[in-house]
């Protein structure tokens, strides 16, 4: 009995070893793995950001360039009874006129305007300053007022 209970710690001891040591030697290749393909992932999520902001960029240079455009990629103008083939005809009669909007913002300031001229007061004589007033009606005296 003390034979078999040794060769199974012997066996055990051995067999925990090697799984000790394919855990340490597969689980770094593993994390490796992981990160090549995380690493391989953000690459072409980044260039996919990028191919979508040149196609966003593409389409608002396309727009400011408006409908007709200089490569002949725009519009036609139809000749009066043809039918384009979107199958829309001509605008419409204009609807009823809409209500005011909000009042918008206040303006800037506008421009100064020229400068005043002095006047210069001519006065004779002294008595001119003083006003000659005639007497005022009375009034109630309040101290505390």
């Amino acid at each position: 009995m003390n034979l078999d209970s040794r060769t199974a710690t012997v066996a055990a001891t051995i067999l925990s070893t090697c799984a000790l040591l394919t855990v340490k030697i597969t689980l770094p290749l593993f994390f490796q793995k992981v990160q090549r393909t995380n690493t391989i992932l953000m690459a072409n999520v980044y260039n996919c950001h990028q191919h979508s902001n040149d196609i966003w960029h593409q389409l608002a240079h396309e727009n400011v360039r408006g409908k007709r455009s200089a490569y002949g990629m725009g519009a036609s103008k139809l000749q009066a009874g043809q039918c384009c083939s979107c199958q829309m005809g001509g605008p419409g009669m204009p609807g009823p006129q809409g209500e005011d909007g909000r009042p918008g913002m206040i303006g800037r300031n506008g421009a100064n305007g020229r400068d005043g001229k002095y006047i210069v007061i001519e006065t004779p004589d002294e008595e001119k300053h003083c006003q000659k007033c005639g007497p005022a009606p009375p009034g109630s005296f309040r101290p505390w007022a």
